[in-house]
């Protein structure tokens, strides 16, 4: 249900009811003669329905979709979610009083129901600069258990903010701590009860409170800016599907980037804490060798955090803490080693200590949301808690390039090296690579896509990995249409047998 045209959310204490009245007891109680009697002729159609067994229901999935947040209502994002968070309540309630009551009842046998279930929404912020309004909102819905479907961000500060440093990083800190929380929280116990099924082709186990994540990640994003949505990221329990479009450039801090992303997504600390399952980089802007080498040197060293940051060996092995609240945090150091001081008013999970030389006052750590800051030891309290439900493999992988005349390629190899273990599902954007190769550096994969422009082709490896059997080799020409024709139609071929029917 698209509510982008909806005028009724426009006007001050109005509230379109369709979502309501088409999820709640409403039609299941006050059917149109019109719906029943279409209802009985498609039962008498299917021969499936039994006169000694109950009817069906079928469930269809509801699902409201807000494309353009910034322009739904005069009152602003705040006022459609309160309203939806209404709709949510009413619908729980209504369903809760109908099926303690004498009329909720099975299906009548041979005959069809149909129950309209609500699924969690849809919300895009493509359109919207980061305010501190929009991160109080969204940290307000996350901690209240409001659910998604999808969610999308265009992550990118109002330029206004730009002349107050300490309100541009609380904001920003705000949005990512909320997006990318490091709480799971129950279906259970959201404002209503959700159809979440999940489907199989999402490659991801469970579904999570935000569902699949998005984010539109700007060239104007400063390396801190990278800091603090990877920060936040390695320790995130709100998704198990996450896409980046990354449109950072050679000139503007690239091994930065990749550095701080190999950190947030496939660091050991991000996968123990972490629920990222499937991952997408969209449109890639910039992946050179050293970008790459780079990436690769923080996920193979014994000490990523000092790696990353380029801080000496600390004396204290590295480790996890509580930050209390308002403590105060350094975030930004000048030539004198200042900084600036902010603070927060609720504790801070999963601060990382490092390169601590068990006697300063000011300890180095890796704040979620914030980055790498200092903050006093006497505020840290060690945690001794075990990762959430255990560590979570990061099995599905997508590789999209952004169109270029001269794209490098030289550096995926090293990059599938460093992070194909995992792997299960890899789709790349390019016929790049030679099958056997990629299959050395991910061997465990089951499937892979291959979405070039000339040719789209799907293997599935799931029959080899059964048995126990080792894959064949299964080189191609890519750029010979004729030749790579010739090897697909020969069924005797090892490269045609692993091509999967799409």
């Amino acid at each position: 249900m698209d509510l982008e045209a909806k005028e009724d959310l426009a006007y001050e204490g109005t509230f379109d009811l369709d979502p309501v009245q088409l999820c709640d007891t409403h039609q299941r109680k006050h059917p149109t003669d019109a719906y029943v009697a279409a209802l009985q002729k498609i039962s008498a159609l299917d021969k499936r329905l039994k006169s000694d067994k109950p009817g069906v229901d079928i469930l269809i999935p509801v699902r409201l979709y807000f494309p353009d947040m910034d322009i739904v209502s005069v009152d602003g994002p705040q006022k459609v979610f309160n309203d939806i968070q209404l709709a949510e309540k009413m619908i729980r309630r209504k369903w809760a009083k109908y099926e303690q009551g004498s009329k909720s009842r099975p299906v009548r046998p041979r005959h069809l129901r149909c129950t309209f279930v609500l699924e969690p929404m849809i919300a895009s912020f493509n359109d919207c600069w980061i305010t501190p309004k929009m991160a109080e909102m969204v940290d307000h819905h996350v901690r209240a258990n409001v659910w998604f479907s999808q969610m999308s961000l265009w992550v990118k500060l109002d330029p206004d903010l730009k002349t107050d440093v300490r309100t541009l990083r609380i904001t920003f800190a705000k949005m990512m701590a909320a997006v990318f929380d490091s709480t799971c929280r129950s279906p259970e116990l959201a404002n209503t009860t959700y159809h979440t099924k999940i489907d199989p082709s999402s490659l991801v186990s469970k579904r999570l409170q935000l569902g699949s994540v998005h984010l539109e990640c700007s060239c104007w994003l400063q390396p801190k800016d990278v800091e603090a949505m990877c920060s936040a990221i390695a320790v995130s329990r709100t998704t198990s599907k996450l896409s980046l479009r990354l449109q950072m450039r050679e000139d503007q801090d690239s091994v930065k980037w990749w550095k701080w992303l190999a950190y947030g997504l496939f660091s050991k600390q991000a996968r123990a804490r972490s629920s990222i399952e499937s991952l997408a980089f969209i449109s890639i802007r910039s992946m050179s060798t050293e970008d790459v080498e780079a990436f690769a040197a923080v996920l193979s060293s014994e000490h990523p955090e000092e790696e990353l940051c380029g801080c000496p060996r600390g004396q204290i092995e590295e480790g996890d803490a509580t930050l209390v609240s308002h403590a105060p945090i350094r975030w930004c150091f000048d030539e004198q080693d200042e900084s600036p001081v902010l603070s927060f008013p609720s504790p801070i999970r999963f601060v990382r200590t490092f390169s601590d030389d068990g006697e300063s006052e000011w300890v180095d750590v890796l704040v979620p949301a914030l980055g790498r800051c200092q903050v006093q030891r006497d505020d840290l309290i060690s945690d001794d808690i075990d990762a959430n439900d255990g560590p979570t493999a990061l099995t599905s992988l997508a590789i999209q390039f952004a169109d270029s005349d001269n794209p490098d390629f030289d550096s995926l190899p090293i990059f599938l090296a460093a992070v194909g273990s995992s792997l299960k599902f890899l789709t790349l954007g390019a016929a790049c690579m030679e099958l056997d190769d990629i299959l050395r550096c991910c061997p465990n994969l089951q499937e892979l896509s291959i979405c070039d422009e000339l040719v789209e082709a799907r293997f599935n490896f799931v029959e080899y990995r059964a048995v126990n059997e080792p894959l064949p080799s299964l080189n191609c020409n890519w750029n010979d249409i004729a030749e790579l024709s010739r090897d697909l139609s020969n069924t005797l071929s090892p490269l045609s047998k692993c091509i999967s029917a799409t």
